[in-house]
């Protein structure tokens, strides 16, 4: 009995030093956040590679081998990393983001600087950095161990960012924000939140929720409901990954939501779902509604903890940063380099296929077609042939050309769906004589009178548009539809085109 509980509390210890040294890191990079964020993700990388899952999938090995390929943004020995932004909830872009890295060894800047064709310099008051001007971004070495990235490359602001952060001592971010993001932590590897406080008015809110699906044919009070909205203080994400991979979505308030409890929980999966976060990838979700919160919990599938991580994908750390010893003429194209970029392309792509086949939205899928654009943008481009790195731009604006049709799409149909009327006309019926006005029209005496001619019963009129509008409807899904599909033909054309060029320039299969 005695060794049991000593066995315990040997185990509680070990649990608590280990959520304190994890603390203390997530902290640490923490620090180094503009104040102006309002959302941060934190990713405990070691947790996720000892993971039984992260063993069992071989996470290490694949982690070591993407990054060589460009589709992991880090290098193996990287422990842990801080993505941050400031997001705009109209369209849930970022203007700015940085990537804050636990790298655990001192990078190579010359290099760096040499394999990407950038400029090695300070910035910040001294802080040694690199500008890429080809990928609009700057890396920062704050320490032996500690990486930033910053895009886009603005020198100015950069270099504000930088002069505070090399001297903070404790997170500068909102207090409601770091508690959020804590609490997300304390719950998983993977950890996300935004401060929503005061980023959402009354008159938008009621405007954008009468259009929800969730809510159509349901009996709303849509002045509460918007009020109650306005509330809103954070939400956050947490995934813990042991055998399985399991989410928590915490959405906190103000005032209690438990008065719209009934049709919160639609509201929340359509809403979340818009802005690419997967809960139809979620399995059985439970949702829970308390005083001042809702929660939503679920096991993540495969597809599900893939798309977490697509939104979670800081600036690519370019493997020459971690080289001991040059890698050869970057401006001299060979075909390992060009190849390697290849297939990474090619992977991300078909990944980004298999994600989309999964979007329940419009919105949702265009989420995606933005965050796998993004990654192929910030794919490293050391000694890869430059008509290769040029098909590559070409399928990123493709791909956002993509998402706009999908957003534009969505906003004429919804249109057409607010522009749906039906008018209802009521004639009470009675003894009619004289002349009547028309529909709803009394004439001249009900029961009979000195004009009575004859009896007409009560009658009923609707006037109503729908069907034109949801044939309009119809042609906006089915134009978008035609764009898209051609667009996404091009890609893949693109694809083909350049695959079949390099495998001939380089004798080499592709």
């Amino acid at each position: 009995m005695k060794r049991n509980l000593a066995c315990l509390a040997t185990l509680w210890v070990v649990a608590m030093v280990s959520h304190s040294v994890l603390a203390q890191d997530m902290e640490s990079l923490l620090n180094r956040v503009p104040s102006k964020a309002n959302a941060v993700a934190y990713v405990d990388i070691a947790g996720l590679l000892r993971s039984n899952m992260g063993q069992e999938e071989k996470w290490k090995e694949k982690l070591e081998l993407d990054y060589i390929s460009g589709i992991i943004p880090c290098p193996p020995e990287t422990k842990s990393a801080i993505k941050a932004g400031q997001i705009e909830l109209g369209n849930q872009t970022s203007n700015w983001e940085v990537g804050i890295f636990n790298v655990g060894k001192a990078l190579n800047f010359f290099e760096l600087a040499r394999a990407e064709r950038g400029y090695e310099g300070t910035i910040g008051g001294g802080v040694p950095c690199v500008q890429l001007t080809s990928r609009n971004a700057y890396f920062i070495q704050f320490n032996r161990e500690t990486l930033g990235v910053a895009i886009p490359a603005q020198t100015k602001e950069v270099s504000n960012w930088v002069k505070k952060a090399k001297e903070a001592t404790s997170p500068s971010i909102s207090p409601v924000l770091k508690k959020a993001l804590e609490a997300a932590s304390s719950q998983g590897q993977v950890a996300m939140a935004v401060d929503l406080e005061d980023a959402v008015d009354q008159a938008t809110i009621k405007n954008n929720v009468r259009h929800l699906k969730s809510l159509q044919g349901k009996d709303v009070n849509f002045d509460n409901f918007a009020k109650f909205l306005t509330s809103i203080k954070t939400a956050s994400v947490s995934v813990k990954v042991e055998q399985s991979a399991n989410a928590q979505v915490l959405i906190t308030f103000a005032d209690s939501p438990q008065s719209f409890a009934e049709i919160i929980p639609d509201v929340a999966k359509e809403v979340l779902g818009n802005m690419g976060f997967p809960l139809d990838q979620m399995g059985e979700w439970q949702f829970s509604v308390s005083s001042d919160s809702i929660s939503i919990r679920g096991k993540l599938n495969p597809f599900g903890l893939m798309a977490i991580f697509s939104i979670l994908h800081p600036p690519v750390v370019p493997p020459s940063a971690i080289a001991a010893e040059s890698v050869g003429n970057p401006n001299e194209p060979n075909a390992a380099s060009t190849k390697r970029y290849f297939l990474a392309i090619d992977k991300t792509l078909s990944d980004m296929s298999n994600m989309v086949k999964k979007a329940s939205d419009y919105n949702a899928a265009a989420a995606l077609y933005e965050n796998y654009a993004k990654r192929l943008e910030r794919m490293p481009r050391s000694n890869v042939d430059p008509e290769l790195q040029n098909s590559t731009a070409r399928i990123c604006l493709m791909l956002r050309s993509v998402a706009s049709n999908l957003r534009g799409a969505r906003v004429d149909y919804d249109v057409l769906e607010a522009n749906k009327r039906q008018t209802y006309w009521i004639d009470p019926g009675g003894a009619w004589g004289g002349v009547a006005a028309g529909p709803g029209a009394i004439g001249w005496g009900w029961g009979g009178g000195a004009a009575a001619a004859a009896y007409q019963p009560p009658s009923f009129w609707v006037n109503s548009n729908y069907h034109e509008m949801q044939v309009e409807q119809s042609k906006v899904v089915a134009e978008s539809v035609k764009v898209r599909d051609q667009i996404l033909a091009d890609v893949q054309k693109e694809t083909i085109d350049i695959r079949q060029k390099m495998s001939q320039k380089y004798s080499i299969s592709f």
